[in-house]
């Protein structure tokens, strides 16, 4: 259906429209609009799509489609809509981070840059922007221009998110002289950011050791790590039993290529599995090849990304 109304936009797009089917083209926009605003989400969808078969050089009616096929994880065919769309009305802050949104779902990393570029180039007060912009520069290694768009985030709104995120670049640039002031900041800002604690933690190690500074900086973050976790509701006995295999579990987000990883592998490598059973629980974010070589030593693989101490 869609591809048929895209070769319709290519056909018709220079031929103009009768002021009828343009004034029904802009009729159906408005009723799917409404519905859109009601969260009739399936009936805005077909008003649209009725809307761009018509008038398929109507660019908020694609934007509009291409929302509705948003919400309704149509992922494939809200990028085709919304990417029409961002030919005809290349002007809409709004367009460009919903077409990032659709091609952050379908992985396509430099589309959803490209679509940041277009926001920020359009209104360059948008902090969220620049962060997020920030941090993918970041995981491909762009680390100049990561760091003028996590400072630009930070002039624009000084929050301990801004400040922590500026804090990773400067570390992975290898300025720890630099990155713990704005770790100590964002922590400053808020003094329950774990992240923040952690990456001061993780800096203090690049610095030379003054007196207690790296001890004070271990305590502090174990404190706030203890703050942050659920206490258990009921506790539980397990009896002794040597017929029964024992199982281990480890907890990291680090099983990836990281070392972590890297000290872990021989030691899974050795566990002997007629006694004892692994149980691997992982905080990955972006798996990669050392994460399936750890999956691959395991009894069990848990996914526990997102989840809360108490589940």
């Amino acid at each position: 259906m869609l591809l048929s109304l895209i070769r319709q936009f290519i056909a018709r797009r220079n031929n103009r429209l009768r002021p009828d089917e343009e004034s029904e083209a802009d009729r159906l926009f408005a009723q799917a609009f409404t519905q859109h605003q009601l969260g009739k989400l399936n009936d805005a969808e077909k008003l649209a799509q009725r809307a761009v078969e018509l008038h398929p050089g109507l660019g908020k009616a694609w934007h509009l489609l291409g929302q509705c096929l948003l919400s309704l994880n149509n992922d494939e065919q809200a990028y085709t809509a919304l990417g029409n769309a961002s030919r005809l009305i290349s002007y809409d802050v709004a367009l460009w981070l919903d077409l990032a949104r659709a091609a952050k779902r379908l992985g396509k990393t430099d589309d959803m840059i490209h679509c940041y570029r277009c926001a920020l180039a359009i209104d360059p007060n948008q902090t969220e922007v620049w962060n997020n912009l920030g941090i993918m520069l970041l995981d491909k290694k762009q680390f100049n221009e990561a760091l003028t768009c996590c400072r630009e985030a930070v002039a624009r709104n000084p929050t301990a998110i801004t400040f922590n995120n500026l804090g990773a670049v400067l570390l992975r640039m290898r300025k720890p002289d630099e990155a713990i002031g704005i770790f100590e900041r964002a922590t400053e800002l808020n003094p329950g950011m774990l992240d923040a604690y952690r990456g001061q933690f993780v800096t203090a190690m690049y610095l030379p050791w003054e007196g207690d500074t790296l001890e004070r900086k271990i305590i502090n973050f174990g404190t706030q790590v203890a703050k942050s976790i659920a206490p258990f509701d009921e506790a539980w006995e397990m009896p002794i039993n040597s017929e029964r295999s024992l199982r281990i579990g480890y907890l990291s987000s680090d099983f990836r290529r990281h070392p972590v990883s890297y000290n872990m592998l021989p030691v899974l490598a050795q566990h002997d599995r007629t006694r004892h059973e692994v149980y691997i629980y992982a905080d990955i974010e972006r798996p990669d090849e050392v994460t399936e070589r750890v999956n691959s030593l395991a009894t069990a693989w848990r996914d526990i990304k997102g989840m809360t101490d108490k589940a």
